[in-house]
């Protein structure tokens, strides 16, 4: 303990100390701590000369008087001296609970009295050892997005400041322009992002002016995203704005399928598409049909005789309105198949099989005749002849057995 009435420290009866200063060493104790208290120098701020101050000596429970800067009473690889550098309770191997050593901390560069150093609402541990994120900034990728927004609210990454890559940061598309950060067309209009923010559109909304159009099809055709032009007809072909838009035609082309059919025509009077040539894929183009030939050009057989209009009038010359073009009984298309003229009345499927049948029974009868009957007349005439010379001889064989008996008879008179 200091004696108040050494010498040292006493000067017509003082202390030596400022009277204008509470502590007058700068050490963190009071004058009056480290006079009646302590009994450090009030005047030298560490006492004990370790280099640490008396203050924190006093605070921690170190000897101020003692040289214990070496020491490592918590054993987490720092000395006494390391821990007062780095304001650490030496007694303690992590100062702040949160879970990290305080030698851990020193080494990341966290504060050892702090358990969220960048004050991000992530402890130092989880940004450290679970996210990996930096634990003294509060935004890892300068997004400007904090990293527990990242992590916990939106989702992004807080390594990339740009995780969609639209070329928007992360911080830019939530807080200025209201995009989303995970997506790089935000409300699914067809246009990305960053293509809506130079067009002047809402990244957020589909159809910015809700016009009917999305933004998208106005900024292709170069429309006015922030005003209703859907009434608009800009190629004057009666079809406006947004009936173009539904039905996938160009509003700057009068016939954008370039069949020779005005797309309003198309749409409202012959009911084809105005982007197709040959709506039903019949074979026949939708001006043919609607003009030319007078056939549907949604329909792909009129007559519903299973041949396509374009291979009626194409290839069979045949009526595509009418189920059988010669009034046969047989459709075109049963006489196609059977290899019948669909346009001869006498030429059908039926004729033919009598044709067939008659041809077929006169070929069989011939080969019957051939090969059995000739035979068998043969036969028959060969075994007459036979029974004849049988009856011949039977008769010659009588005439001389009857000559003998009478011989016989003569001689025995």
């Amino acid at each position: 303990m200091i004696d108040p009435l050494d010498d040292q420290y006493l000067q017509n009866n003082t202390f030596q100390t400022d009277p204008n200063l509470w502590d007058t060493d700068g050490d963190q104790l009071s004058d009056h701590n480290e006079i009646a208290i302590s009994g450090t120098n009030p005047l030298m701020n560490d006492t004990d000369g370790d280099l640490m101050l008396d203050g924190y000596e006093v605070k921690y429970n170190l000897d101020p008087f003692f040289d214990d800067a070496s020491l490592n009473y918590d054993t987490d690889e720092l000395t006494n001296y390391e821990e007062f550098l780095y304001n650490g309770d030496p007694f303690d191997s992590d100062t702040d609970d949160d879970r990290l050593l305080d030698c851990e901390e020193v080494f990341w560069g966290t504060d050892l009295n702090l358990d969220d150093t960048d004050g991000d609402y992530l402890t130092d541990y989880n940004e450290i050892i679970i996210y990996g994120t930096n634990a003294t900034n509060w935004d890892t990728d300068f997004d400007g997005l904090s990293d527990s927004l990242e992590v916990f609210n939106f989702g992004t990454s807080p390594f990339d400041p740009d995780t969609d890559n639209d070329s928007l940061t992360d911080g830019d598309e939530i807080f200025l322009y209201g995009s989303h950060p995970l997506r790089v067309d935000s409300d699914f209009d067809g246009l990305i992002d960053p293509l809506e923010i130079v067009f002047g559109s809402a990244p957020y909304l589909a159809d910015t002016d809700s016009d009917g159009m999305d933004d998208y099809f106005e900024y292709v055709y170069n429309f006015n995203p922030l005003y209703d032009d859907s009434r608009d007809d800009l190629d004057g072909d009666g079809l406006v704005n947004v009936a173009e838009y539904w039905y996938f035609s160009d509003p700057t082309v009068n016939d954008t399928d370039g069949d020779l059919l005005n797309d309003a025509d198309e749409v409202y009077l012959y009911l084809s598409s105005p982007i197709k040539v040959d709506t039903d894929d019949d074979g026949l183009t939708d001006f043919q049909e609607a003009i030319i030939y007078n056939t549907s050009p949604n329909d792909p057989d009129m007559d519903d005789d299973g041949l396509l209009d374009g291979e009626e009038i194409m290839i069979y010359n045949t009526d595509p309105d009418r189920y059988d073009t010669d009034n046969d009984g047989y459709s075109d298309y049963e006489e196609i198949e059977e290899g019948t003229n669909p346009l001869n009345p006498s030429s059908n499927p039926g004729k033919r099989l009598l044709t067939i049948l008659a041809s077929v029974f006169s070929g069989t009868v011939g080969i019957l005749f051939v090969y059995y009957v000739i035979p068998y007349l043969f036969n028959l005439r060969r075994k007459n002849e036979e029974q004849k010379w049988i009856r011949i001889g039977l008769q010659k064989r009588q005439e001389r057995s009857d000559k003998m008996l009478s011989s016989i008879e003569k001689s025995s008179k």
